[in-house]
């Protein structure tokens, strides 16, 4: 079946509403019960495979090359078309290639690798940045399960986009560490020949074993169309977050569908698949181009807010963010000129990572659990009480910190040789 046909008999039922079209291939429309559905059901009568997208929407491909269609959220189809618009004003039609995606992580993709050539991946450079080999889990979090009367979370803006920003370049290395200078033979030491620490260096050469970074140098018309791409999308915000994730790449796979049978442990295909059954399966697209960049910037974003939960004494840390409960600000990111600000304000609730409420503003996970609190209770949730329900919860210990993971304790800080 061709992908017109799979879209219209889908919309002929009650999981896809179609409200337009922007090309034969890419509809808009709204999934009353979810993408996930939409792309199960299409995955079914397509060959190829089905995935939803971050920003709502669905994508089909079949073979190489770009997506071979596309349906994007109404709710989220005009911020794209717009993204799309400026692209298409800074990247010459000569110079593109293919068609603009539709999709912003593809259209940022396309940004960079116009920008400037690519970076080969450097294992050693992502050992040494990112030890534990899981990126995910690298993200600097921090949580102190409790109830505080009064909390002030702290949000450093467009973190990761602000960093990119004021890189030196988009491709970068480790040099070799230097040897420590602990002066002739037989002279005697003292705190000045001797680091500091175990990573921390006192000064002079003895650096500890970190490596320097090694920036390499842009070529003028490289420089001049990657302050083009900043420009661009720091005007465009689904952009500005995608920008990162397309320099890093595919970390792990994301979710897809597909209706074509499974390996064999031989690598053969499976040859009693049901026609139209469907399984989830978990494509993984590849590295950046500018892998080791990104990983640098993890690695410094991690950094920064490791001494900003330090500064403030943090109840609550992921990523760009930190709780303080006596007024304490963060003053490393102001420090080095990055935007700041208070974000929410008033008595709070942690119980995990994601899972908190600070005044009227709960996560997305904190008031289903809440809800499921109550009901284990035996009583219904006639009033919305998550500072009684959020100590029903599993797991939930105020005298229970949940520490850091042993890698975030930084002794390293790489952003000191370029911020």
């Amino acid at each position: 079946m061709s992908w017109l046909n799979a879209v219209n008999r889908l919309a002929a039922g009650p999981l896809l509403v179609l409200s337009g079209d922007v090309t034969p291939t890419v509809f808009i429309g709204s999934a009353p019960f979810g993408w996930d559905a939409v792309a199960e059901e299409l995955a079914s009568e397509l060959p190829g495979f089905t995935m939803p997208n971050g920003g709502g929407g669905v994508s089909w491909k079949n073979g190489a090359g770009p997506m071979n269609g596309v349906i994007l959220d109404a709710e989220n189809a005009r911020r794209v078309l717009a993204a799309r618009d400026l692209v298409a004003s800074i990247i010459p039609q000569s110079e593109r290639g293919r068609v603009i995606p539709y999709s912003e992580g593809a259209m940022a993709r396309m940004l960079l690798l116009w920008a400037a050539a690519p970076q080969a991946r450097d294992k050693t450079l992502e050992h040494l940045i990112r030890p534990d080999g899981d990126l995910k889990e690298y993200m600097y979090h921090d949580c102190k399960p409790g109830r505080y009367e009064a909390a002030t979370l702290w949000d450093c803006s467009a973190y990761f986009f602000n960093l990119m920003s004021r890189a030196k370049g988009l491709r970068v290395s480790l040099g070799r560490p230097p040897a420590p200078d602990l002066g002739p033979v037989g002279a005697p030491s003292g705190p000045d020949r001797r680091p500091s620490g175990p990573d921390r260096p006192a000064g002079g050469r003895a650096e500890a074993a970190m490596g320097r970074l090694r920036w390499q140098r842009m070529a003028p018309d490289e420089a001049y169309r990657w302050a083009d791409v900043l420009a661009v999308c720091r005007e465009e915000k689904i952009l500005r977050n995608s920008l990162w994730g397309a320099s890093l790449g595919s970390v792990e796979g994301k979710t897809a569908y597909t209706s074509s049978p499974p390996k064999d442990a031989q690598g053969r295909r499976v040859t009693c698949w049901p026609p139209g059954k469907v399984r989830k399966i978990a494509p993984v697209f590849g590295p950046g181009p500018f892998r080791p960049f990104a990983l640098l910037i993890a690695r410094c974003a991690a950094e920064l807010t490791s001494i900003a939960s330090e500064q403030v004494g943090s109840v609550y840390s992921t990523v760009d963010s930190v709780t303080s409960v006596d007024g304490r600000e963060p003053k490393i990111w102001g420090s080095i000129g990055l935007p700041y600000g208070p974000k929410h304000r008033g008595d709070a609730v942690f119980v995990t990572r994601g899972c908190w409420r600070i005044g009227p503003h709960p996560t997305i996970p904190f008031c289903p659990m809440v809800k499921i609190a109550s009901h284990l209770e035996g009583r219904r949730l006639t009033s919305w009480r998550p500072d009684k329900a959020a100590a029903l919860l599993p797991g939930y210990s105020p005298k229970r910190p949940q520490t850091p993971v042993p890698h975030q304790t930084m002794n390293n800080y790489y952003y000191t040789q370029w911020l």
